[in-house]
């Protein structure tokens, strides 16, 4: 399958500077492409470094959504959804409200996609995708793959040479979307092992 990862552009705030978008790339999209099967042809657009492209025909597109991000994110969906492209929507805003989610995308994810994603593809290809995949167990993140950076245009970036040291939240603020729900937002920390891979790597 040809499938298209989006980072939703977001609003500048008052104050803020273009550049910002520019410093380092999220890793929320290289991470879910590392657990892609290779079979697939993935491509990932940030729209806060590149200009929108919404009239391209991938087979499947997936959107992370955060909550700041929403309103584009399903901007995005219907915008693909209208012309029979299958769009899924996962991230913290969805696994907070993942009814309204559902009313913009074919299949929805709760909580996070390290296992769920690779089944969803699977489904997909044997054709019987469903309209919504639940992980329950927070991920082990010391088995994850490295991102696949390689996907990112390097030159949109200051740098795409970050490393993900740890995952969720050990505070619970209740004004903070990372707060959504706490078997989801568990806060872990990788073996310093295996950050020292990943910077050798680099």
């Amino acid at each position: 399958m040809r499938i298209k990862l989006i980072f939703p552009r977001r609003a500048m705030r008052p104050l803020e500077i273009r550049s910002k978008n520019h410093l380092i790339p999220s890793e929320t999209l290289t991470a879910l492409a590392a657990v892609t099967p290779s079979h697939h042809q993935i491509e990932i657009h940030d729209e806060n470094v590149s200009a929108p492209v919404l009239d391209d025909s991938p087979d499947l597109v997936a959107i992370t959504v955060y909550t700041f991000l929403a309103s584009r994110a399903y901007e995005i969906a219907d915008a693909y959804r209208s012309r029979g492209i299958r769009v899924a929507l996962g991230g913290l805003h969805v696994t907070g409200m993942p009814e309204e989610a559902l009313q913009h995308a074919d299949t929805i994810f709760i909580g996070e996609a390290d296992q769920s994603w690779p089944k969803f593809l699977h489904d997909m290809e044997t054709g019987n995708p469903k309209g919504m995949y639940r992980q329950d167990e927070p991920t082990d993140i010391s088995t994850l793959p490295r991102p696949k950076k390689e996907l990112l245009d390097g030159n949109q970036y200051l740098s795409t040479a970050s490393v993900a040291a740890t995952r969720g939240c050990p505070y619970f603020c209740a004004y903070c979307f990372n707060s959504v729900n706490q078997e989801y937002s568990q806060y872990r920390k990788r073996p310093i092992e295996s950050i020292i891979r990943e910077i050798a790597h680099m």
